[in-house]
């Protein structure tokens, strides 16, 4: 999920297809900078209470000045069931 308090006016999960592929995007109107990130909660490997959650910081490239985007940005493929540098549980998300 793209966070950033009371500055997105909008995002949507254009794409989410049966391989786990997916496709965000989002506006905002401020006059601060967007400071984007994809947040996934999941549970592989894992049987405590609450979710891991493993953020995926968007680099400034593949944010648009605009209203849309000229690039993408892909994450890659992700196996959740490895542990991630900077992965933490959440149980309120």
């Amino acid at each position: 999920m793209m966070m950033e308090p009371f500055m997105i006016q909008s995002w949507d999960l254009r794409e989410r297809l049966h391989d786990g592929t997916f496709s965000v995007s989002g506006t905002y109107t401020d006059i601060t900078t967007l400071d984007p990130k994809v947040n996934i909660y999941h549970s592989c490997n894992y049987n405590g209470p609450c979710s891991k959650k493993v953020q995926i910081n968007i680099p400034d490239y593949a944010v648009a000045d605009g209203s849309s985007a000229t690039t993408n940005y892909d994450i890659g493929t992700l196996n959740l069931a490895n542990q991630f540098s900077g992965e933490t549980t959440d149980c309120i998300h």
